[in-house]
């Protein structure tokens, strides 16, 4: 059976719950996306390790991965603002602002 939505179906209410349940039943911290506030992107992905880690949960690699696109694909000076933003915003930890540094060479 196929079901087809429009285009406003990720951005709608019920995917959300859908996207929390099976967070919740998978034990995974998961990302709304499009990132809407995507020059933070490093605080959030810090937040899901520390949500993980509080939960007990895991962070699936392919949501790490796509927060790390997002980053590598900034120009340089973009990059230079979100790792800024990171060290005003995060709390530190989980080798994010290290790693950050490291793709920007």
């Amino acid at each position: 059976k196929q079901y087809f939505f429009d285009h406003d179906f990720e951005n709608s209410y019920f995917f959300n719950r859908l996207l929390a349940r099976l967070s919740l039943k998978r034990r995974e911290v998961r990302l709304l996306k499009p990132l809407v506030n995507w020059k933070f992107a490093l605080t959030t992905l810090e937040r899901m390790h520390r949500y993980a880690e509080e939960l007990s949960f895991n962070v699936p690699s392919e949501e790490i991965d796509h927060v790390w696109r997002i980053y590598d694909e900034q120009s340089q000076e973009e990059r230079e603002r979100m790792i800024e933003n990171y060290r005003r915003t995060g709390r530190g930890g989980y080798n994010i602002a290290e790693e950050a540094v490291c793709r920007s060479r």
